[in-house]
């Protein structure tokens, strides 16, 4: 998970705070949209309707706040849920929400302050640590999703050119249970016991 952690942070931090003017946005009722307005909370706060594009604006606040555990935390959750999302949802352009959430949240941060932020996940995340383990520990307490990744999903060329009339914008055979034990073990590196 440190090499994921790390390399997101990384791109973030040369990427997020250039724009270039040649490029369009476009978007769609819902896309990217919060449905809750979190504030900087203890990850056991947190419930499973909580999407990554509620949790994302919440870990800002705490890295600002300079509360860099609780920051990490939500990012593992959101990473969690983010990765669980991208296994569901068809439109692979939708994927790419994750992406344009996290330069939103992180672009303006204070250097120093992300700094810290990405010097706390390389100390304390590491796989086995306690801190991890705890997190891990958490995050399968509040369990798999539990809704309909609409800020994902309104993303995405389908919902752009509403391709969804066809068929659904989630994968119909689907299976939640092996793809959530995957996320925790691939993505956070969870012992799945």
């Amino acid at each position: 998970m440190k090499k994921l952690l790390m390399a997101t942070l990384s791109f973030l931090s040369i990427f997020g705070c250039k724009t270039n003017s040649l490029l369009s946005n476009y978007n769609t009722p819902g896309n990217l949209k919060a449905n809750y307005h979190l504030e900087c909370i203890d990850l056991s706060n947190l419930k499973n309707y909580h999407t990554p594009a509620d949790v994302y604006p919440a870990i800002k606040k705490c890295i600002e706040s300079d509360n860099l555990q609780f920051a990490s935390q939500l990012f593992a959750f959101a990473g969690v849920y983010s990765k669980f999302d991208m296994k569901r949802v068809k439109d692979r352009s939708a994927h790419q929400a994750i992406t344009v959430i996290r330069i939103n949240n992180f672009s303006n941060i204070d250097s120093e302050k992300y700094k810290a932020f990405q010097n706390y996940i390389q100390d304390y995340m590491n796989q086995g640590s306690p801190e991890l383990e705890s997190i891990c520990s958490q995050i399968k307490k509040i369990g798999k999703p539990n809704y309909i990744p609409m800020y994902m999903i309104n993303h995405g060329i389908s919902a752009f050119n509403n391709n969804n009339n066809n068929n659904t914008p989630l994968y119909e055979n689907f299976d939640a249970e092996v793809s959530w034990s995957e996320v925790l073990d691939n993505y956070l590196h969870c012992s799945v016991n």
